[in-house]
Parts: structure tokens; sequence; C-alpha cells
């Protein structure tokens, strides 16, 4: 398979981004992690802004992801769709917004009245949308969700965890990039060594890749 890196489409400069390095408003303390350990964030990213130094470090980093356009070309449509999107940092916000109500689709349907429902919405990231995702993909569920946790609180805190152990499915070239978007604190490792959990926070990616990565 074969993609169109025309620059002059939205699509193909997303790809052209993706496949070339980090993408725009990566986190500093990811790309910090690539860079070298124990290097500081705004070191990083005084690197990524040196009109001197800039295309070398981009450069460096864009071999230290690795190639992703063999893995991105296999991935399935929805996947990909959404990876690219990740471009944009609010692609990110939403998905993990998406995937957390999914995951707590069961208390999101608890909502039933309209000071509930508008509280939630306004107080979660994408909250209209992220709760016509969960009443659309409640089958997907957790089905042991009697956390006391105010849910707001708990969406997006899932939501990342459902994103990490998708990312950790991934080809590592195409891995590697989507990790650069975690937020600094969002417990990525923690996700990952929820092993139980895996394959369900992977259905959930897959299911609204597709519905996520659209603005």
């Amino acid at each position: 398979m074969s993609f169109n890196t025309n620059e002059d489409t939205d699509a193909g400069q997303a790809l052209l981004r993706f496949l070339r390095g980090p993408g725009d408003e990566p986190v500093p303390e990811r790309i910090a992690e690539l860079f070298a350990p124990g290097l500081a964030p705004e070191a990083a990213t005084r690197l990524l802004e040196s009109p001197r130094l800039r295309f070398r470090a981009a450069a460096l980093l864009a071999t230290r992801l690795g190639d992703a356009s063999r893995a991105l070309a296999a991935l399935e449509p929805g996947e990909r769709m959404l990876i690219l999107a990740f471009d944009a940092t609010a692609a990110f916000a939403r998905a993990a917004s998406f995937a957390g109500a999914v995951w707590h689709a069961g208390r999101v349907r608890a909502l039933v009245l309209r000071d509930d429902i508008f509280a939630f919405e306004k107080a979660v990231q994408f909250g209209t949308g992220a709760r016509a995702m969960a009443l659309r993909h409640s089958d997907l569920a957790h089905p042991a969700d009697n956390t006391k946790e105010p849910l707001a609180d708990i969406v997006i805190r899932d939501g990342h965890a459902c994103l990490a152990a998708w990312a950790a499915s991934l080809p590592e070239p195409i891995a590697a990039r989507v990790r650069l978007r975690f937020p600094e604190g969002s417990q990525y490792g923690e996700a990952l060594r929820d092993a139980a959990n895996t394959g369900r926070r992977c259905r959930i990616l897959r299911r609204i890749a597709t519905e996520a990565s659209a603005p």
C-alpha cells in the first residue's frame, strides 16, 4: 500500500510530519527522554527551537524513532487516521476523553438528570462527544466499574490508560511517536502493568478510532 504524500493536501502534510519526526507540539518531557536520559525538558525544547540546531535535532529524533512508513501502511484505516490526527494536540485529548467515557460507560449511562449530564459535559474535555461515545459503545464498558471517585476525574485518567495499552500493541516506530503525546503525569507505565484489562482497552481504541480522529 502507498500513501499520498502530496504536501498540498492536509492529509499529506500530516503524514509527512508523522514520518519525519515527533510532529508539532510534542510533550517536552517525552522529547527529552529521546535525546538523552536525564536531559531537562527545557533543554530539549531549546534544541528544537534553535535556528542553528533544530534541523539536526529533528533528524536525530527521527532516526531514533525509526521508519514508520511500512508499519503505518499495515494498520487498519481507522487506527491510521487516528494516529495521523495526533499531529494536532487536541486530537489526543479527544481520544483520551472518548476512550475513558466508554470505559466508564456504565456510570455515564446512569446520568439521567439534566443537571448531572450538563455537569459531566462541562467538566470533561469534549464532554458532549464523550457522553455520546459512551452511550454508543457501552458494550465495551468495564464490567466492574464500582469506583466512588468523581466521574470527571477518572475519565481522562482511564482514557490515557486505554491509549497506553493500545499504543503498546502498535509496531514500535509508531508506538514511539504516540508515546510522545502522553502528557506529563499521565501514568503511562502504570497502565501497561494492568495486563488483565489490556485487551478491553485496545478494543475500545480500535472501535472509536475513526470517530475520535474527526475534529
